[in-house]
């Protein structure tokens, strides 16, 4: 659901968000 969120976010902000969202999210895991 938080992830469906940030997507959304970026969406509307800008694409290269979501992409430091997803590298921040890839390194955690």
């Amino acid at each position: 659901m938080k992830e469906k969120r940030i997507l959304d976010f970026a969406i509307n902000e800008s694409i290269p968000v979501y992409g430091v969202c997803r590298g921040m999210q890839f390194i955690a895991e």
